[in-house]
């Protein structure tokens, strides 16, 4: 008894996605185009209400078939790929454990010490650049305490220009 309610179950079901799924993708592309017909004619004249309306229709109806035709393609390349399996599978998978494996920092040394741990390994490398970034932070220079003379054009300035050079070098790099 059960079985015939299963087949018949399967029948309906067989019909009702050939019906509702049947030339889907001539169906998307004939709603493309009288979508395009309808934005050609609405860039020359005003479309009417009716026919704004009948556009975000097209529009919605194309959307959802095109979900449904995604969804029947990814429904079917699962099925085949279950089917057939995939012959590469456990060899991609060793080579991703292995260089997740490669690229994973389990320990580092810290001032001749070894520390473990993910905990311990981030909050050690959190501090090494924040410490690098303060001491970069605190020794760079400032201008706030250089003078600046205004010249005339009349005045040679070339030997001024190099003095500037070598005072504002000097604070730079030292």
């Amino acid at each position: 008894m059960l079985r015939e309610k299963l087949k018949i179950i399967k029948m309906t079901l067989r019909e009702w996605h050939l019906t509702h799924t049947h030339n889907l993708p001539s169906r998307i592309d004939s709603l493309k185009e009288n979508i395009t017909l309808l934005e050609s004619k609405g860039e020359v004249e005003e479309l009417t209400e009716e026919e704004i309306v009948g556009l975000h229709g097209l529009s919605a109806d194309l959307f959802s078939l095109s979900w449904v035709n995604a969804r029947i393609s990814w429904q079917q390349a699962r099925m085949s790929w279950l089917g057939e399996g995939d012959s590469n599978s456990k060899y991609i998978h060793a080579l991703m454990t292995d260089r997740r494996h490669r690229n994973a920092i389990s320990s580092i040394l810290v001032d001749g010490d070894r520390v473990e741990g993910v905990f311990d390994v981030r909050e050690a490398v959190f501090n090494h650049f924040e410490h690098h970034f303060k001491y970069f932070a605190s020794n760079t220079s400032r201008v706030d305490n250089l003078h600046f003379h205004r010249l005339s054009h009349a005045e040679d300035v070339t030997p001024v220009y190099f003095i500037l050079f070598l005072v504002e070098f000097r604070v730079l790099f030292n």
